[in-house]
């Protein structure tokens, strides 16, 4: 109870009434006689440090703290004190109490190891990291085969930064007590944090033999797998977690998450399905399929609802599915008092997209940006950094941009050759009608869209980058083109005698590497409003890979916007090739006579369903743009122009897009 032997024999009496009472069990009593005690003039220090451990026993925590604050501010040296006053403060969850109380030099004077640990647990729990690796530092010098401290000071060094550290020290925990799932948990992340993705996924593949009933461990893996964009395997490690915990709803909804990311619709669905047969009112995976069925199958919604209110479901689930709905059917001030319950917190994301979208509806238009620029924030708030990557992106873009010159394209090892079949590509900077158009195109017999699949940039990976595209010989570009074809497989089925075409938007920046590959391929440029254009790219909730980063501000848009355009038209001056534009406006107004001239210079025939873009839209499956939306109702004209109802927040970036803006043919 207290480690000093100066007390008087009153406070020494009540002291041992009350431990008699408390070894037989009557810590209340006990208690009791050291309150009576301080009430007939007992040593205060002493009978409130006892009443402390006592109720300390008794594990009332937060009642100990008071009396153990009057014994150790009459005896602040009194080490027995002090560690319980550390513990109760710690069990109490006031981290920063606690770390105040045992600062670096009282612990270091103590030289008291026990208190190093709490003052490291302390810190840590505080995300005072510095302060914390200090502490357990201290503690494995002491104790170096502490593989729990080992543990905590890996975990310590990765929250202050020190990546390479922090993988150390796991690695010294993880060798000392092979046998922990966590502290190998630890490592993993440790090492998937710093990069050593495959160190990452070695070590948890290795976790799943040693711990073969670990969920826990395969979901981890489907995490890795995801953010590398291995989305197939992740896939097989969700189900593989699923395995180990059959019964677990929320692993479903994972995967059904998982599966919308490779648009496989029909899987996720029934994924959501299987979470809600194991717990009907699971509103993660109400949720869920809410946005799964909104994205590629939006006549399920109602049957959603039935089932819904079958079970009686509430809550913020049952109000977004509600605000869906009423967005679908254009009853706007019904989505909003919808939207109304529902706590900023909850899917955040969505929600601020769904309010956006309504009081856009609504003619709102200063409340809708507002409701944009939320939902943007929430995006850039994301752990990956996206507007770090967006900056990274438009750098490498400018380097791009510096080093395609006429030096350049002169010093090419090979000289272009025509390439027989080569395909033919959909251009255009996201939210210029690209998937409207390639949804048209697709109702062509002769057609076969490639819808933003990743073909070339994985050609370009294989040879090492737009250099090392410039340097290849004649056998290096048709194995190159070989590749291309091979890759491009894996994604859609060609039939003889029918034309593939690449739609991939932002190929705009690509074209030397097109050009390499397929000198004599035909480009379908297409066009919109430039401000159009960056407003709704801004108002769109894109995934977010590097690119789409970029539209998480209007002027970093913008920005994005004359890149890319500079190097289009930087390329295509040094690169003739065979462009058809095709202006969205003109293509809504009159779209036979818009895309006949471009079906007659891709060598194809003409086919009035075509025009149908609506059928085509609902028998082509889920679509994996922004414009899903859009792409499934009657040509509109209500986005054409749009940015004239926003032009106040669009001010500062019209300098930026006024050269597009005049060089396209449109006006301000």
């Amino acid at each position: 109870m207290t480690a000093n032997p100066d007390i008087d024999a009153r406070t020494a009496d009540v002291i041992r009434a009350a431990t008699d009472a408390a070894r037989v069990g009557r810590i209340r009593q006990a208690c009791e006689i050291g309150e009576a005690g301080l009430a007939d003039g007992g040593d205060p220090a002493a009978l409130h440090a006892m009443i402390g451990w006592l109720l300390i026993r008794a594990q009332q925590f937060e009642s100990s703290i008071s009396h153990l604050q009057q014994a150790h501010l009459r005896r602040p040296a009194d080490p027995v004190i002090l560690r319980n006053l550390a513990i109760a403060l710690s069990s109490c969850e006031r981290h920063a109490d606690t770390l105040a109380l045992l600062t670096s030099d009282l612990v270091a004077a103590k030289g008291d190891v026990e208190l190093l640990k709490m003052r490291g647990f302390a810190a840590q729990a505080s995300e005072d990291f510095d302060a914390a690796v200090e502490s357990y530092e201290r503690v494995v010098a002491a104790n170096p085969d502490d593989w729990e401290i080992w543990n905590n000071l890996g975990n310590a060094k990765v929250g202050a930064g020190d990546l390479a550290g922090g993988v150390a020290a796991l690695r010294r925990a993880a060798e000392l007590n092979p046998n922990v799932a966590p502290t190998r948990l630890n490592l993993a992340r440790a090492l998937r944090q710093s990069g050593e993705l495959g160190q990452a996924e070695a070590e948890l593949r290795q976790m799943a033999l040693n711990f073969r009933n670990d969920s826990v461990v395969h979901t981890e893996l489907a995490d890795l797998f995801s953010d590398a964009g291995n989305h197939e395997e992740a896939e097989r490690a969700l189900q593989a977690a699923i395995e180990r915990e059959p019964r677990n709803s929320d692993l479903y909804v994972r995967l059904g998450r998982q599966q919308l990311m490779v648009l496989a619709g029909d899987r996720a669905e029934r994924s959501f399905d299987q979470a809600l047969a194991l717990q009907p009112d699971n509103a993660e995976a109400f949720t869920a399929l809410t946005f799964a069925l909104e994205h590629y199958r939006p006549d399920g919604l109602s049957e959603l609802m039935a089932r819904a209110r079958a079970i009686s479901l509430g809550g913020h689930a049952l109000a977004l599915l509600e605000a869906v709905i009423a967005w679908r059917e254009r009853r706007y001030e019904a989505g909003i008092e919808a939207l109304r319950g529902i706590p900023e917190a909850f899917e955040p994301q969505w929600r601020w997209q769904l309010e956006a979208q309504l009081l856009n509806g609504l003619g709102r238009y200063d409340a809708a940006f507002a409701a944009f620029k939320r939902l943007n924030d929430t995006h850039a708030a994301d752990p990956s950094d996206p507007i770090r990557r967006a900056t990274e992106l438009r750098h490498r873009l400018q380097d791009q941009l510096r080093t395609v010159t006429p030096q350049w394209r002169d010093g090419w090892r090979a000289r272009p050759i025509p390439a027989p079949n080569a395909p033919a590509f959909l251009l255009g900077f996201p939210r210029s009608g690209t998937t409207l158009l390639d949804t048209m195109l697709m109702g062509n017999p002769q057609v076969r869209v490639m819808e933003e699949r990743p073909v070339m940039l994985r050609v370009e990976a294989e040879i090492g980058g737009l250099e090392a595209m410039a340097q290849l010989d004649d056998e290096g570009v048709e194995n190159a083109r070989r590749r291309y074809f091979e890759i491009a497989a894996e994604y859609v089925e060609r039939r003889e005698g029918t034309l593939l075409v690449d739609k991939s938007p932002l190929h705009l920046q690509r074209l030397p590497q097109i050009v390499r590959l397929f000198p004599n391929a035909k480009i379908i440029l297409a066009l919109r409003h430039p401000a159009d254009v960056v407003l709704s790219c801004f108002m769109s909730n894109f995934r977010l890979n590097s690119a789409m980063a970029n539209f998480l501000r209007l002027d970093t848009a913008a920005e994005f916007y004359d890149l890319t355009f500079s190097m289009w038209e930087k390329a295509s001056s040094l690169f003739p090739v065979e462009v058809h534009t095709v202006v969205y406006e003109r293509l809504i107004e009159d779209p036979e006579a818009t895309l006949k001239p471009v079906v007659e210079a891709l060598g194809l025939s003409w086919h009035p369903e075509m025009l149908d873009h609506q059928r085509t839209a609902e028998a082509r499956g889920p679509i994996s743009t922004a414009s899903y939306a859009q792409v499934v109702r009657p040509l509109y004209r209500e986005a054409s122009g749009r940015w004239r109802k926003y032009r106040q927040h669009l001010e500062s970036v019209l300098p930026t897009l006024e050269p597009w803006i005049r060089k396209f043919g449109y006006d301000l």
